[in-house]
């Protein structure tokens, strides 16, 4: 039998979209809750217990969920079969992974605190792993609805069960809790849902090695840019625990969150160009430069102001929203807006990349990005501590887009220049944005002088004729999930 899908293209992108930007909103929410009221050290414990089994957890999956989602859209008809074989595998990874995190935390020799929220930490890993599984093959039925609406319940759930242990003053470890419950329903809900929607039994009576070794065949690539994003978004948390302690991991944890809670726009650009890229590749490389060219003025037009705004107001927001206890958090902050700048626009160079058949040498500057990553938190946090770690995170970001950008040329007829110049202008903007900014806050509430910013950034932009009629026909092109056919008339 084979599962046609119910959803188009579109409704699919709406629901997932919209269900991560309130992911993204809802858990902002939640940690600044937390932050406020738990203090830099439980913070520290907090976060730390949840990066540690977040590194480990791709060594759960190892590929597998994006390599089951591949090959369910590709044949749905052996669906049953492979979704199987999937769990069966990471049933075996789930007890040789946590295994692996309870003796790697116990010979690191952190207090015991630190350790119950590890282990209970890892089994939220775990649950999280098998329901990334089940919404895998969602995805490869194209059927992202189901997915959306779990994204919104196990939020919601998690803000409602950590605010009520907060208000009763639980012990840190309810906090973990709050995580894992929703991930035990989730996986229950998505595999119950599986079953009912397409009838398949997810538990087999024998695994066909031919099965195995098609997924593993496509997993490991997955795989292996997995433990590269891992390492590089995580690693220097760690070591920042073991070099200086968890309370500097809550003190970095504030403006970490902050320049991540904005990363859902060059996710969402990304999920909107990428098929585009990869179906011009092959009839027009100009189509694809340009594409790639309107994506990096959007996502500078974005990004630039955010850490521009962020960094002049920075230290105010995290004093009134985290307290005087979070004041440390303030230089990291500053230093992480450069980062994110940076980040945003690694976004469409590394989807151009892998949209052009270059996706061995996307994963090779990302193995690259991380041993510099690596390299520069070892030689930096002993000295400048969790400045040293958003430096390191700067330069990361900041290697990443340029070591992608030298490939650009080869592969697509991109103006150079022309984002060059585009970037100093769109600088040049949010530089005058920055100073009234500054000042508007010296006479008003800061949260009045944001509008005020925006106005003056947008008038600029005008003035300065960043924008034109084009970006604005493309914007709304993405936006709308428009066919091939109609980007072409563009």
């Amino acid at each position: 039998m084979v599962y046609m899908p119910r959803f188009s293209a579109a409704q699919n992108a709406f629901y997932l979209t919209v269900a991560a930007v309130f992911q993204k909103i809802v858990s902002f929410v939640y940690f600044t809750i937390v932050a406020r009221a738990l203090g830099v050290e439980d913070v520290g414990k907090y976060i730390f217990a949840l990066t540690f089994t977040t590194i480990f957890s791709v060594f759960v999956d190892m590929g597998l969920s994006p390599a089951l989602s591949r090959e369910v859209a590709r044949d749905n008809t052996q669906a049953e079969r492979h979704i199987q074989t999937t769990l069966f595998i990471k049933c075996l990874l789930a007890l040789v992974v946590y295994g692996i995190v309870v003796v790697t935390v116990t010979i690191l020799d952190y207090d015991t605190t630190i350790r119950q929220l590890v282990y209970l930490s890892g089994i939220t890993m775990i649950f999280d792993s098998f329901h990334l599984t089940f919404y895998a093959a969602f995805r490869g039925f194209q059927n992202l609805r189901y997915e959306a609406y779990a994204v919104f319940a196990s939020q919601v759930t998690t803000l409602v069960l950590g605010s009520l242990f907060l208000w009763y003053r639980m012990p840190l470890i309810y906090l973990i809790a709050a995580f894992a419950i929703p991930a035990g329903l989730n996986m229950m809900y998505a595999g119950t849902l599986l079953k009912i929607k397409y009838g398949i039994r997810l538990f087999p009576k024998t695994v066909q090695k031919k099965s195995i070794i098609t997924l593993l065949g496509v997993a490991w690539a997955f795989a292996l840019a997995g433990i590269f994003s891992r390492l590089y978004s995580y690693f220097d948390t760690v070591l920042l625990s073991k070099l200086v302690g968890t309370q500097a991991v809550g003190i970095y944890s504030i403006p970490n969150k902050i320049a991540f809670a904005f990363q859902f726009i060059p996710l969402a650009l990304s999920a909107s160009i990428y098929p585009a890229m990869s179906a011009f590749f092959a009839v027009s490389r100009e189509k694809v430069a340009r594409i790639f060219e309107d994506s990096m003025v959007y996502l500078m037009l974005a990004a630039l102001p955010i850490a521009g705004g962020l960094f002049v107001l920075g230290p105010t927001i995290i004093i009134q929203i985290y307290g005087i206890q979070y004041a440390a958090s303030i230089t990291p902050l500053k230093i992480l807006m450069g980062s994110m700048v940076f980040a945003f626009l690694s976004f469409p160079v590394g989807s151009l990349l892998n949209a052009c058949n270059r996706q061995k040498t996307q994963t090779t500057i990302m193995g690259l990005t991380v041993v510099l990553n690596v390299l520069l938190n070892i030689a930096l946090i002993p000295r400048f501590g969790v400045s040293g770690a958003a430096i390191a995170a700067l330069f990361g970001n900041c290697f990443l887009v340029i070591g992608g950008a030298v490939f650009l040329p080869r592969i697509a007829p991109i103006r150079i220049l022309f984002l060059l110049r585009t970037l100093c202008l769109v600088l040049c903007a949010t530089l005058i944005m920055m100073f009234v900014v500054y000042k508007a806050q010296l006479f008003v509430h800061w949260t009045f002088s944001v509008p005020i910013g925006v106005f003056v950034y947008v008038l600029v932009l005008f003035v300065m004729r960043v924008i034109h009629k084009d970006h604005i026909a493309l914007f709304k092109m993405l936006i709308k999930k428009q066919s091939i056919s109609e980007v072409e008339t563009l």
